[in-house]
């Protein structure tokens, strides 16, 4: 598994980023999205992954409390960002326009956003 740790100068957090289909994930969002930026009638192909709810320390608390209030279930850190990870979650972007992905701060959809993530994925949690 590849991963990253990220640590901020004279901070003693340390945040450790899973890198493994991260990658791979935003190869498979280019080309669903045909390596050009989704918002309407903007077809740049200077793109980016944009992400619906963003990568987040604030978010990935956001998504463990969430999760363990709507399914029971209590979720880690890097579980989390998995879950921010996802492709479901993500799409490709001009850097103009990736603000207008963003949807974190509208809570029914991100609750929405969860309910699809379990229906659909059997999450693998177990993994680090």
């Amino acid at each position: 598994m590849n991963f990253k740790i990220r640590c901020n100068p004279g901070s003693t957090d340390v945040e450790v980023i899973i890198m493994s289909n991260y990658k791979e994930t935003r190869l498979k969002v280019f080309n669903r999205d045909g390596w050009i930026c989704k918002y309407p009638h903007c077809f740049s192909r200077e793109i980016e992954c944009a992400h619906g709810i963003a990568r987040t320390k604030a978010n990935t608390k956001m998504i463990i409390r969430l999760w363990r209030e709507m399914f029971g279930e209590n979720i880690k850190a890097h579980q989390a960002q998995e879950i921010l990870n996802c492709e479901d979650n993500l799409s490709t972007s001009c850097h103009t326009h990736n603000s207008y992905f963003n949807f974190g701060n509208q809570p029914e959809r991100v609750k929405e956003f969860l309910r699809r993530c379990k229906k659909l994925k059997s999450w693998d949690f177990g993994r680090v």
